[in-house]
């Protein structure tokens, strides 16, 4: 059985006399563990809407890490060996797949300043990138 509305995906389970589509059950055990996990203490979940899954519930801090462009296709060069093309062909996928994901499941916008704690450009270097973020959760706890 297909949904038409949302893009033809695949109905496949069964809940209180109707069908819903995979996609959503999937995000709803995704939260249910995202959830049990930050009830258990401190923990650094990256993606899977967490900012939004655990607003209201726990004290967190939400980063957006971005970088431009050619920084980015330089390390997706080296990482899967592929031409500078295919690199940034596979990084705005990527990042079109991240935002609609986002978008569809919450009410924040992906990769909005005003929707993070802090946004950074990890061109600085990975370890000034994790010192930021270190001492701005250091200084929100």
């Amino acid at each position: 059985m297909e949904d038409r509305e949302n893009g033809g995906y695949v109905y496949g389970l069964y809940s209180r006399n109707h069908y819903v589509p995979i996609r959503n059950k999937i995000f709803q055990a995704q939260s249910g563990v995202l959830l049990d996990l930050a009830s258990k203490g401190s923990c650094v979940i990256i993606g899977r809407c967490a900012d939004y899954v655990l607003r209201d519930k726990y004290k967190m801090v939400s980063v957006f890490i971005h970088a431009p462009l050619e920084t980015r296709a330089k390390r997706v060069m080296e990482y899967d060996k592929c031409s500078h093309k295919e690199a940034v062909r596979k990084i705005k996928e990527s990042d079109k797949a991240r935002e609609g994901y986002h978008d569809f499941y919450t009410d924040i916008k992906w990769g909005r300043s005003q929707s993070y704690d802090l946004t950074i450009d990890s061109s600085v270097g990975f370890e000034k990138t994790a010192d930021l973020i270190i001492n701005l959760i250091e200084d929100k706890t």
